[in-house]
């Protein structure tokens, strides 16, 4: 259920080859036609054209195409059928899609990207098996997280562990089987492209005037219109599952002086459960805040780059805040205050924190840039179930990429 809607402009793309972005577009379904941009074949196909009870067709939706304009695919699909093709998985058939990629060259390109949204009126799985193959390999990976929403998926190759030569790719497959969520329904589909970047998003801390100081007790009444990170729970879901806005949602903010990155953090929390002190902060409520100083990729562990966590309470009954790769609180490097439900806006609670910028190793400067995401950990205590948002958080082979945030 990871979701972002992103403007993506058609003359970015150049059918058949990669543009200068390193962007490789194989299909954006405008065209209505059973070929893709790459000028190969597409169409549905099923484990046995014979079993008539089980099928997957495709149409081209213009009512349904992202952002309003053109077309998007839609795939109706039902995996029922009295017949048992897998001993392990009785009255399931495989059906799918296929989009041919007429030997595309891939080893420039480190992503695949696509949008998926499910039919809210037929039902919708939530996830769905793709199939990358070349002439002598194939790899499949589960894809999770399909919402009734327009969601923006971003999936290493890396995960097609299966596959080591990426010069002459053949097809690319999504599969309905027993690893759907839903036995019958509709999935939408549209921009399907090859990436050598993902894109990063941005964000923007303005600074302190000469006369205002903050005061870090978890009111953010002398925060003047700062600018924010709008979390949409249903858009940016990491892991987990969120039943509504109103289960979880969160605003985020940055302001920063000389001595300091001062963050705050809005969260509507239907349910607020912090049991937990220190390290283990990361099993209820918190708020985690990602940083990469240099805006290079952090390294995941090591000490040159932070995940600080920030609970609005804790076993002690006091706010808690963990850096996990430093190992400890952060103590006077760190300032953290927090309110929990008497707030005007909502149910939920507010986190307020002053981070010194020495112990992030920045000098900060008017027009620097340092990398950042902020992360939502939820859980619900009536039903013991988990959930994580995550704004910008991008793994690459070697490195995560975070959100861009500017000093102005």
């Amino acid at each position: 259920m990871r979701f972002l809607i992103a403007v993506l402009i058609a003359s970015m793309f150049v059918a058949g080859k990669a543009d200068a972005a390193m962007r490789l577009l194989v299909d954006d379904f405008n065209s209505a036609k059973l070929t893709n941009v790459l000028g190969g074949n597409t169409g549905c196909w099923n484990c046995n054209p014979k079993d008539t009870e089980q099928y997957c067709v495709s149409v081209f939706s213009a009512q349904n195409a992202l952002e309003g304009t053109g077309h998007a695919l839609k795939l109706s699909y039902d995996i029922s059928t009295s017949r048992t093709y897998v001993n392990e998985f009785p009255n399931i058939a495989s059906n799918g899609y296929f989009t041919q990629l007429n030997n595309a060259n891939l080893e420039d390109f480190k992503y695949l990207v696509m949008y998926i949204k499910g039919d809210k009126q037929e039902g919708f799985t939530k996830a769905v098996s793709l199939e990358l193959k070349n002439l002598r390999q194939s790899s499949k990976y589960l894809l999770q997280g399909i919402t009734d929403e327009w969601g923006r998926f971003i999936i290493p190759l890396s995960v097609f562990k299966d596959i080591s030569d990426w010069s002459s790719m053949k097809e690319l497959v999504f599969v309905f089987n027993e690893t759907a969520t839903r036995k019958s329904g509709a999935i939408y589909i549209d921009y399907i492209y090859f990436a050598a970047e993902p894109d990063q998003l941005k964000a923007s801390a303005a600074s302190l005037r000469k006369d205002q100081v903050l005061a870090i007790d978890g009111n953010l009444n002398d925060w003047e219109s700062p600018k924010s990170i709008s979390f949409d729970p249903l858009k940016k879901l990491e892991s987990g599952e969120i039943d509504s806005p109103q289960d979880l949602n969160v605003t985020a903010s940055f302001l920063w002086d000389y001595e300091y990155l001062y963050f705050s953090a809005r969260v509507i929390d239907d349910q607020i459960f912090c049991r937990e002190n220190g390290a283990n902060i990361w099993q209820e409520d918190c708020v985690e805040l990602y940083i990469d100083p240099g805006n290079k990729g952090l390294i995941w562990g090591n000490t040159a780059y932070f995940q600080i966590g920030f609970a609005p309470t804790g076993a002690d009954g006091k706010p808690q805040s963990w850096a996990w790769f430093q190992g400890s609180d952060g103590g006077k490097n760190i300032t953290t205050a927090s309110v929990i439900g008497e707030l005007d806006w909502d149910r939920g609670y507010q986190i307020e924190a002053a981070i010194r910028w020495d112990y992030l190793g920045v000098n900060p400067k008017k027009g620097g840039k340092i990398g950042v995401t902020v992360a939502i950990h939820d859980l619900d205590y009536n039903d013991n179930t988990q959930a994580k948002v995550n704004w910008c958080y991008i793994p690459k082979e070697d490195k995560i990429l975070l959100g861009v945030l500017s000093l102005k």
